[in-house]
């Protein structure tokens, strides 16, 4: 009994060194699989840091985005502030009288003074619908230049449209825009406004078809 306990002891002893390895290797292998894993989450994290859109600025945030030509206007009364019955009485239309620009690059110190803004292709959407905070809210406007009722919806074309005319994304955009205001709103056509006067961004422009904004807006 006493040879067959040393024995297995024995045993035991030289198996001991065998297993020893082998339980390292393993444990080396898991930590490479380990580390290898890490470092692909961390690039891949930094990848999509890097290719990540930066922030809009805390005037623009929440409020800007386009509304492409197969979407439905009512996104533009999904406002923050409920629609008051009879809130809004006018349209007002006019040039930034920029060469190009968007709701950030044209807001004031306290943010977008129009309720809406249709880029050119420069540094917005050609057509592109932009819709600021004071739409939102349901603000009054205070666009560039101008000054207009408390119940004045403001629209701004970005162009210099003294010099060129607006694309024709633009007109579709902004005939399809007042038309959708006018039918929510109750906006007759004598209340869509424009002021004729060149030099200046409250004016409509020079280049401005006058005519054909007769035709698109609704009675």
């Amino acid at each position: 009994m006493a040879n067959h306990t040393v024995s297995t002891k024995s045993r035991s002893t030289r198996s001991a060194p065998n297993s020893g390895p082998k339980r390292d290797r393993k444990s080396r292998r898991n930590v490479v699989v380990l580390a290898s894993l890490l470092s692909s989450l961390v690039a891949t994290s930094v990848l999509l840091i890097a290719l990540a859109p930066a922030p809009l600025t805390p005037d623009a945030a929440g409020t800007l985005f386009a509304i492409d030509q197969n979407d439905s206007f009512e996104q533009v009364f999904a406002t923050k502030t409920p629609l008051g019955a009879g809130r809004w009485t006018q349209i007002f239309i006019h040039q930034s009288r920029t060469r190009g620009g968007n709701a950030v690059t044209l807001g004031q110190p306290d943010g977008m003074g129009d309720h809406f803004l249709i880029g050119n292709g420069i540094e917005c959407g050609d057509g592109e619908i932009q819709i600021g905070r004071r739409w939102s809210a349901q603000q009054a406007a205070k666009p560039v230049g101008a000054q207009v009722g408390d119940g004045c919806i403001s629209i701004c074309l970005v162009g210099d449209l003294d010099q060129t005319p607006p694309t024709d994304a633009q007109l579709l955009r902004l005939e399809q825009l007042v038309q959708a205001l006018q039918r929510r709103l109750g906006v007759r056509g004598k209340a869509v406004v424009v002021m004729s006067q060149t030099g200046t961004a409250a004016g409509i422009g020079a280049k401005f078809p006058l005519d054909h904004l007769s035709r698109a807006v609704l009675p």
